[in-house]
């Protein structure tokens, strides 16, 4: 075997290799992100469904509570209610479920309030 099909081999080989790392972490960052599509799939349609059960307890509520002739009315109309039900449910995706490990800590310790003082402090010193 001369030197350049030697060479010529090891090459095709580092290729092979390269392209089987490669795909691999296709496979893996794929799956990851499949596993965060799902969990806002799930999310969505819990939100969905959610809405929808509380739009039809409401729309119960306005259809057998309401009685004009003992001067019982809503403040709202049954379609601001809706309304406000499903702006509910959309702004509910916006809200934070954890928070920062760092800002935890200084909640926890108690130096949430000092912090801003370290910060200004450096700055008068210069």
């Amino acid at each position: 075997m001369s030197i350049i099909a030697y060479r010529s081999m090891i090459r095709r080989q580092q290729i092979k290799a390269n392209a089987r790392a490669s795909f691999s972490l296709f496979r893996i960052k794929s799956a990851e992100g499949f596993q965060y599509r799902l969990a806002f799939m799930a999310g969505a349609s819990t939100s969905i469904l959610w809405g929808l059960i509380e739009i039809a307890v409401l729309t119960a509520f306005y259809h057998y509570a309401e009685n004009r002739d003992a001067g019982i009315t809503a403040g709202l109309t049954l379609r601001q209610v809706v309304t406000y039900a499903w702006l509910v449910q959309m702004l509910f995706i916006m809200q934070p479920m954890n928070i920062d490990r760092d800002i935890y800590n200084l909640i926890t310790s108690g130096n949430v309030g000092i912090e801003p003082a370290h910060a200004s402090s450096h700055r008068l010193s210069v």
